[in-house]
């Protein structure tokens, strides 16, 4: 459990920080960046293993490159659910999704 919440604390921080370097990512204000982030780390924890199970068959057929799809998707369903976060076009979202899975595995491995 301790692991887990130190999970969620660190892809929190992370999009935080990546939200302002990622050209293409728009946030309104620092409110409305912690909310994304919240909302983000929620489904990347509680949406993505359910999507990846749904999509197993495609995900299998493509050997593995759906979940690519799957997690660009929970980007721009941020973007939807969090009025002040949005997101222009596919290649600010694959750049976000890139920096913050790259620096949460980074962070698995030193913790």
């Amino acid at each position: 459990m301790k692991i887990l919440i130190a999970n969620l604390v660190i892809n929190f921080v992370i999009f935080l920080i990546a939200v302002h370097f990622v050209p293409g990512v728009y946030v309104r204000n620092i409110w409305k960046a912690v909310t994304a982030a919240a909302v983000y780390s929620g489904l990347v924890l509680f949406a993505k293993p359910i999507m990846a199970f749904l999509a197993f068959p495609i995900t299998f057929m493509t050997l593995g490159l759906f979940i690519l799809v799957i997690d660009i998707s929970i980007v721009f369903l941020t973007s939807y659910l969090v009025a002040g976060f949005r997101v222009n076009g596919w290649r600010p979202a694959i750049i976000l999704f890139a920096v913050t899975s790259i620096a949460s595995f980074l962070t698995k491995i030193i913790f």
